[in-house]
């Protein structure tokens, strides 16, 4: 198997030597070169050029969901009979991805022999303006959350930076006007969140957003929390209800299937995809069946590729 690696210099709370350790002790001898990324957009465009080339059966990311994100959007770029499959080496602040593909289970001891002899599964991409989700797209609340993460204290505390700017950002977040098309649908309703989800899980493996969400089934899966008549507190009784699985029994919550969503509201309403920010409403949303392939825990012989 012909392998490159595509690394995050400020992935999680690590530093680039103690990342630069974990890559050489997971991935030595199975790559035939690194390359660091130091700005958004640098994973995309470095996946980009490896897929171009078809010289690579895979690239490793070692990174978080963002990264892992980027190097997606960057394959999708390239002709579907000649896309790399993906081998994650899950250093990121939540790696939601790696936790549904089964990758964490044994912790990082366990990724080389993934890396080394998994098997390749395909999954569903979504994609927005020309950028993909793995994970999922935001509209509204959420995305407002992730725009408001001061990066620095990320860098320090990880995931719960993100817990403390949703806390920030509902003292002053209002609802807003929607519109969903949704295939040959339309709903209208007023809404603090939107979310398009590719999986179950919601930042944490625990928090099932979309409980019947399969990354490979062929659909998207898509909850809308509507304006509850207490306003923000009925809300925030909507997020708990979310923690302990029991959302989808508020009549506010609304889940709906779909292969394509549109996304307008009125006023507009900020996006993120796979946690990172993204561009505001309106947005139009396709699902791409089985559009990559990832190497999983299992047993294949993956240098025959």
């Amino acid at each position: 198997m012909r392998a490159v690696l595509i690394a995050n210099a400020h992935a999680g709370q690590r530093r680039r030597d103690e990342i630069a350790g974990v890559i050489d002790s997971i991935a030595g001898g199975l790559v035939s070169s690194v390359h660091w990324t130091e700005a958004v957009g640098d994973a995309q465009a470095l996946a980009a050029k490896f897929a171009a080339s078809g010289e690579n059966d895979a690239i490793f990311v070692a990174g978080g969901d963002g990264t892992v994100n980027e190097v997606a959007t960057g394959i999708m770029t390239a002709d579907p009979s000649a896309r790399p499959a993906i081998g994650i080496v899950p250093l990121g602040t939540c790696n939601v991805l790696a936790n549904e593909l089964g990758l964490c289970e044994n912790g990082l001891d366990s990724v080389r022999s993934v890396l080394q002899s998994g098997v390749l599964r395909a999954i569903d991409v979504g994609v927005v303006a020309n950028r993909c989700f793995l994970l999922m797209a935001g509209f509204g609340f959420d995305a407002a959350a992730v725009r408001k993460v001061i990066l620095p204290i990320k860098g320090v505390i990880g995931a719960p930076a993100y817990v403390l700017s949703a806390i920030a950002t509902l003292a002053d977040y209002q609802p807003s006007e929607i519109t969903l098309h949704i295939d040959n649908d339309v709903v209208s309703t007023l809404a603090y969140m939107v979310l398009v989800a590719n999986v179950s899980s919601y930042a944490y493996q625990q928090m099932k957003l979309a409980p019947f969400a399969a990354i490979d089934d062929g659909w998207l899966d898509v909850c809308v929390f509507e304006k509850a008549p207490a306003s923000k507190v009925g809300f925030v009784t909507q997020i708990l209800l979310m923690m302990a699985h029991r959302h989808l029994s508020d009549p506010r919550v609304r889940y709906y299937r779909a292969k394509r969503v549109r996304v307008e509201s009125a006023p507009a309403m900020p996006g993120q995809i796979d946690g990172e920010a993204f561009d505001d409403t309106p947005a139009e949303i396709e699902l791409k069946p089985k559009a990559l392939q990832f190497i999983v825990p299992g047993f294949s012989t993956l240098k025959g590729r």
